[in-house]
């Protein structure tokens, strides 16, 4: 989660890549994954700018604010970082 002043400044993104390196080598992870609720593209995209990818959606899997959502599920594998 980043504050609305650092949103679309690439904070968040950076951070991720810094943190990926660090994980694959000092924990015995081969997978990272990560869930966004729908209708948070922002989320999506940093994802995506660090080599994750979208592998599936689980339709009305949340409930957030009075309402069901979708959660779009995301993947890394350690063999994909370079």
């Amino acid at each position: 989660l980043v504050g609305a002043p650092f949103q679309n400044s690439g904070v968040a993104t950076a951070a991720l890549m810094a943190f990926i390196p660090y994980l694959f080598t000092t924990c015995s992870f081969t997978r990272l994954q990560a869930c966004v609720f729908e209708g948070n593209p922002m989320s999506m995209r940093v994802l995506e700018k660090c080599r994750f990818t979208a592998e599936g959606l689980l339709r009305k899997a949340a409930f957030k604010d009075g309402k069901r959502l979708d959660i779009h599920l995301f993947g890394l594998l350690k063999e994909e970082v370079g």
